[in-house]
């Protein structure tokens, strides 16, 4: 359901959509409005586990080939539990093999310092790299996560 100024927000945005960034303290020559329907788009983690005490949602994605933007991934995963739960997510990547780690597999999303102003994010996830932990913390964890 559109609320009550949708409609006259996005008319102004289209009579002028640099002007917003301008407005915003932002610089740029040339602005291009974009459609904003995002209703199509479909995201499916691999698993989310509802934690308690402390509430909290795990995140987990596993990886066994290399993926540039799983960063990027991640943060959407993890924006979209919190907004659909309101609980706080945590968000880990394991990796099976070396061929699936890379630089893209840091740990680590920043952008937005680019622009020359104090927006930005920084999320940060965990990453367990499979073939770096002990054979023995593995064969006497758990039985689902041998």
């Amino acid at each position: 359901m559109h609320k009550r100024f949708d409609a006259s927000a996005k008319d102004l945005f289209a009579f002028d959509a640099l002007a917003w960034a301008h407005f915003a303290g932002l610089e740029g020559e040339r602005a291009e409005l974009l459609n904003a329907d995002f209703s199509s788009v479909l995201a499916e983690a691999d698993r989310f586990v509802k934690v308690a005490h402390p509430d909290y949602l795990l995140h987990f994605e596993i990886q066994n080939q290399y993926e540039p933007k799983m960063g990027l991934r991640m943060l959407r995963y993890n924006v979209l539990g919190r907004y659909q739960q309101d609980l706080p997510v945590v968000s880990v990547l394991l990796l099976l093999r070396p061929e699936a780690d890379g630089e893209a597999m840091s740990g680590v999303v920043t952008y937005g310092e680019e622009y020359g102003t104090d927006m930005g994010l920084a999320f940060r996830y965990r990453v367990l790299r499979v073939w770096r932990m002990e054979a023995e913390a593995l064969l006497t964890g758990a039985l689902a996560t041998l």
